[in-house]
This record gives C-alpha cells, structure tokens and sequence, in this order.
C-alpha cells in the first residue's frame, strides 16, 4: 500500500515563509494583469443579463424595501447564484452607484484568490519541492486573458464563487471522517457551491464517485464511509432535481449524440484543436494518476485523494457544459473553468513523476512534453483570437454606453432601436427604456451613463452673464443643462452666479462637466455645503475640452458657485452626475496595474534570492 508523497506533511518555518511569499508573488502578477485588461477593455455600462438579474430582479425590489430572501434563493436561468447577488448588493449597498467596473475588480480578487488557495493546497498534495514549477505554470496559465468575458463582465462572480466552495468542500471531505465535524464543514461548503452556479451539483457528486472507489478498492470499507457515499450521492441528485430547465435555452444543447461529441470534443480538448486526440492528451495525467490509484491503493489519509476528486470534479463539469452549451463553440466565459483542469492534470503529471521517476528514468523526460504542448497550444490561441476579441468587446462597449447616455439624456427611443448587434447592452429595446426610466434605477445608474443632477440658477448678477448654455459655440455641447459666462460679449462678460442643487442623491462623491479656463485670475469655482466652502479644481479628461471637477459631498445638497472676473476668460459648469463611493478608488487601482506587476515580480526576484542563500547556507553547514 503506497504512502503518501508529500514526504514533509509538516513543512518548516522556512519552507512556510517562502510558499507566502511565491503566493503573494503570483497574486499581486496575476491581479495587475486581470486590473489591465480591465482597464484597457473595460467599461461600466451594465450588459445584457445585468439589466434582467440585477437591475430589475435585485437592485429594484432591495431600493424599495420589498425585496425578499425568496427572490434572492430563486434561480437565474439554470442556476443558483445566491452569493452573486449577495456580492452585488453588498457592493451597491457600499457604493451607493452601481458600477460594473467595481464588481469587475472585485471579481478579480476572487479569482485570483481561488487560483492562489488551488495552488497552496496542490503543494500540499505533491510537496513543497515543486512550488516553483506550480507558481511558474499558474502564471503562465492564468495571465492570459482568454476569459475575458468573465473579467470584462461585473456579473460573473458566480463562476468564481463555484470553484472557491467546490475547492473546499472537496479538500475538506475527501480525507476526513465520515460525519466528523471536518465532513459536515466540507458538505455545507459543497451545499455552498450549488447555490453559487448550476456545476456546483458536481463537487457532491465527484466526492461520492471517488468515495465509492475507496470502498471497492478496500481503502475505506466501514457501513459509515458508504452512508456518506450514498449522502452525497443523494445530494446530487437533489441538485440535479432542484436545477430548473429553462426552455429557451433548449436550442442550446447537444441535439444529438454526434452533435454532443462534437461540442465535448471541443470543450474537452481546449486549448488543443485535435479532435478525440485532444481530450486524451488533456487528461492523460489524471488518467494515468487513477491508473496507478487504483492499481495500489494509497492509505485514506493520502492527498492524492483530493487531487484525483479535483480531476473527476473538472471532467464532469466540462462534459456537462459541453452538453447544454454545444451551439457556438468553447465560449470565453468558460474557459476560466477549463483552465482550473489544465492546471489540475499538470499537478496529476508532478504526483506520478515525483512517484515513479526513481524507478523509470524516462518518464520525467517525457512528462516534460505534456506542459510544453498545452500551454504552447494555449499561448498560439490568445495570439489568435484574443486581441481581435478584447477589441471588438471595447468597441461595442463604447457604442452601448454611447447610445444608453443618449437615452437617459434625451428619452428618445431612437438612441435604443435599429442599432447594429451589441451595439444597445440589452437585446429589447422596451425592456430597457423601462429600465432606465425607473426612478429608482436611474437613481443608481453608473457615473458614465447616469442621469445629471437637476440644478436651479439661484442668482446672477447679470442677465446675460452666467445663463444657461453660456459656453463657446465652437465647443461640442456636453449633453446636460450648463451654466456659463460666455455670451454675445464672447469672453468679456462677467458674472458671479449660485446654482442649488437641493436635491439628495445616492453619490459619495460629484464629478462636474467644466469648459473655458478655470486657472485663470478672476475666475473660481466653488462649492458651499453645511455651511463650509471650497474652491474645486478640474482635471483634463484626454482630447475632451469639457475637463471634470470631482467634489465629496456625501449625498446631501450643495451649492455651486461661479465668479468670472475675467475680461479675457471664461467659465461654464454642467449638471453633476452622483459617483459612488468606491468609483475614483477604483479607477485608480486600473490605472496602477503596473504596480502589482512590479510588486509582484519584485517578490519573485526576492524568493529567487532566498532560495539561493538558503541552498548555499545548507551546503555550507
């Protein structure tokens, strides 16, 4: 009976210290590369299912007080995804602004804190001897933005909720006591993992599969570890009867048994476009781990266990998916799944290697082929398609907040109808006028798309100084009602004016259109609120000549005031749109994306370094 091949279950102080810090290395890389392609692709207009599952089934029932825990339990399309929309309000509750761009950040850091739990955990399977060659892979897997729906897309939290309890209800159950209070912990995160995404059924089930190769295979023989068995067992199959059929999607599944091998094909063998050869050559470390399982069944306690559930756990996903989505090909947003299984059967390569290499040289040589050919096959893909596809995701993006703006500002329904494909976030038109013409979603719409604060001209010191629309004829207009003091006298004009905005609004914070030569002497901005007042700055917005002013004003009213005492210059100010709380940190953190890069490659440089005194010192002594 094999032991387990973690020869050092109990790693040193040093051995703990360098896995943090190759952790903290590989997520710092891994968070600037996902805040980078946010920040180049990105855009906070919501899309498609946003405007369904959030705006009109979460956001508008939770703003008026009625929203039930029912309506947060109840599925979207096939799937549960309680902590999705846990995550969502939580996030606007924050905010105070929906902003998809926030929930993109955040989602980031889900995913790249399940990628860097998977790889301690794996370690812990194969031994911390080959950390490195774990952190070199990961990196190189997970930097690569072939799941830029997922990181593009403020809902998708749910795909990386799924992989962060299905994790750990697999860690936690496969080595434990049957109903030891490890099992039960394990069982509530696998419970956990059904409410997150429909192939949360699956971690239940892959724990019952290799359950039942224990007790066939003698590992694990009492009555109680075959009552656990058929618990999970059931478990899944309770999921499976609870996951709703939704009809509409029915032209989305395999409608024939060619037609699904076709689509697992596919979907199995991603990155490799080799059909049938592509699959085989995927799992053939998972494959080959279960053969030598199997064949000498390691002690119960053995991590092996885990790695080998994690294996069947991907394949039952991906062989599911490959079902009910076969129209379209192996789409962006499920490839962060397939990934999870690249990395997986990498590990299953390192466990047969580290077993068996001693006793047949050539295996190390040759296993050194399968990582060379899959991610070689990965990087060729994203070379190919990902560029053209980051591309035409922003320009669409571009034209949908473009023509919702449009909406909120005019309500001319021309903005929304008889537009390209994407070209308006949500595919009825109707649907989301009613959307955006709700009061109490238009009070949280994102800062790019959100409607203008409404402002009264309190007083003027002039009739033809400080009017509405008093800014340069050659300047494009900025959409909102502005005030200004620019008129038939041109730039000699002077004025002093105070506009009110009495009502209360949802921001944390204000950005302001602003036009003409703020810096110059005589002219100022201000802004009065409580009694206190302050002058405000503008920043440049690119080529645009309206530059923004950013003032905190907590939600409550405020008063702008102008002074133009320039006989050469002038000022205009728009309407302010509401920003959340979160939203000026969040553009900070995309436009720092270099930071973690350095951070993060800073902490290599530093393991590297480590490493190499401490061999030295060992040799040494």
């Amino acid at each position: 009976m094999n032991t387990s091949i973690d020869d050092n279950p109990n790693p040193s102080r040093v051995s703990r210290l360098a896995e943090a810090i190759g952790l903290a290395s590989l997520a710092s890389m891994l968070y600037g590369c996902k805040l980078l392609v946010i920040n180049l692709y990105g855009n906070s207009t919501p899309y498609w299912d946003q405007w369904d599952s959030e705006a009109r089934l979460l956001y508008d029932p939770f703003l008026e007080g009625r929203l039930t825990w029912w309506q947060v339990l109840s599925p979207h399309c096939e799937h549960h995804i309680v902590f999705s929309k846990l995550l969502s309000l939580s996030l606007l509750s924050t905010n105070g602004i929906w902003n998809p761009l926030l929930q993109m950040v955040v989602n980031a850091v889900l995913h790249v804190g399940f990628i860097c739990l998977l790889a301690s955990l794996l370690t812990r399977v194969v031994g911390q001897r080959y950390l490195p060659a774990i952190l070199g892979f990961c990196l190189f897997t997970f930097c690569l933005p072939y799941g830029w729906e997922n990181t593009l897309a403020g809902i998708q939290s749910q795909f990386y909720f799924v992989l962060l309890f299905s994790l750990g209800a697999i860690w936690l159950v496969i080595t434990a006591t049957p109903f030891s209070k490890r099992w039960w912990k394990g069982l509530s995160l696998a419970i956990g993992a059904f409410l997150s995404f429909g192939s949360g059924v699956f971690a239940p089930a892959s724990l019952a599969g290799v359950g039942a190769i224990q007790y066939l295979t003698g590992t694990r023989t009492t009555r109680l570890h075959a009552v656990s068995v058929l618990v999970l067992g059931g478990l899944f199959v309770l999921g499976v009867v609870l996951t709703p059929t939704v009809a509409v999607h029915a032209p989305l599944k395999a409608s024939t048994f060619m037609h699904y091998l076709q689509s697992w094909n596919s979907m199995m063998g991603w990155p490799l476009n080799a059909p049938l050869l592509g699959p085989l050559f995927r799992y053939a470390p998972a494959a080959l781990l279960a053969a030598v399982m199997i064949r000498r069944p390691p002690p119960a306690h053995d991590r092996r266990w885990f790695l080998l559930t994690l294996a069947v756990w991907t394949f039952l996903q991906g062989s599911t998916i490959a079902y009910g989505r076969a129209v379209g090909g192996v789409a962006s947003r499920y490839m962060d799944l397939f990934a999870v299984d690249i990395l997986i059967n990498f590990v299953c390569l390192l466990a047969v290697v580290r077993s068996h290499a001693k006793r047949h040289s050539w295996i190390a040589p040759a296993a050194a082929t399968w990582p060379l050919v899959v991610l070689g096959c990965l990087g060729i893909g994203v070379y190919r398609h990902c560029p053209a596809e980051l591309q035409a995701r922003h320009d669409t993006a571009l034209a949908q907040e473009l023509n919702t703006r449009n909406y909120v500002l005019t309500g001319d329904m021309s903005h929304l109808t008889d537009k390209p494909f994407l070209h308006v976030p949500y595919p009825i038109p109707q649907l989301l006028a009613a959307a955006l013409d709700d009061p109490n979603l238009r009070e949280i719409l994102p800062n790019n798309i959100g409607a203008p604060l409404q402002g009264l001209l309190l007083a003027s010191d002039s009739n033809t100084a400080c009017v509405l629309d008093g800014y340069n004829p050659d300047l494009p207009s900025p959409r909102v009602r502005c005030w200004g003091t620019y008129n038939a006298d041109g730039s000699a004009a002077t004025a002093t004016g105070a506009i009110s905005f009495p009502g209360g609004h949802r921001g944390y914070d204000i950005t302001i259109p602003v036009a003409g030569n703020l810096q110059a002497e005589g002219i100022s901005l201000e802004i009065e609120q409580d009694g206190k007042r302050w002058r405000l700055a503008s920043v440049a917005q690119g080529d645009d000549p309206w530059q923004r002013a950013t003032a905190r004003v907590h939600g409550r009213p405020f008063t702008l005031h102008i002074s133009d005492a320039s006989p050469d210059a002038w000022i205009a100010v728009g309407s302010p749109v509401a920003v959340g709380r979160w939203d000026t940190l969040t553009r900070q953190l995309l436009t720092r994306w270099a930071g973690f890069v350095i951070l993060g490659s800073v902490l290599a440089v530093s393991l590297v370094t480590f490493a190499c005194l401490t061999s030295t010192g060992s040799r040494h002594e």
